[in-house]
């Protein structure tokens, strides 16, 4: 599942106007691109200011920096989704598949898988009774 993060930039009010022209890269933690340089979906907070911001959905645990960039003017933010994942996971819904003998998290819209979870009995046996601890499953 992925994390949705709103990123800002603020190029001040010299750089007001210019939405059709901001754009930004994200890239990870060692430095390699993982979404390439677009303007898509970039937006002017409030009119005229110069502020600008996107919505950005990334993986689980993800971190790394966002560059912005227009005119030759560029500004940098980190990105760390491993916040709102951990918020997602303590305020979401959860529930266990008896039949999987699974227990699934979801996020805080009460829909978007975030993990699974295999259920296992003090003896490591698959269980939804007498649970003693949990094991990474698919997500």
């Amino acid at each position: 599942m992925a994390i949705n993060l709103i990123k800002n930039a603020n190029f001040g009010k010299n750089k007001a106007g210019k939405e059709g022209s901001v754009s930004y890269t994200v890239y990870d933690s060692e430095g390699n691109t993982h979404i390439s340089r677009t303007t898509t979906g970039v937006y002017e907070v409030v009119s005229a200011s110069g502020l600008y911001a996107v919505s950005v959905d990334l993986p689980n645990l993800f971190s790394g920096s966002i560059v912005w960039d227009v005119d030759s003017k560029y500004a940098l933010d980190t990105v760390d989704t491993s916040e709102q994942f951990t918020r997602e996971m303590t305020e979401g819904r959860w529930k266990i598949d008896s039949s999987a003998k699974q227990m699934i998290f979801f996020g805080m819209d009460g829909s978007s898988e975030l993990a699974r979870y295999d259920l296992k009995d003090s003896a490591g046996v698959a269980s939804v009774e007498d649970v003693f601890e949990r094991v990474s499953g698919s997500a």
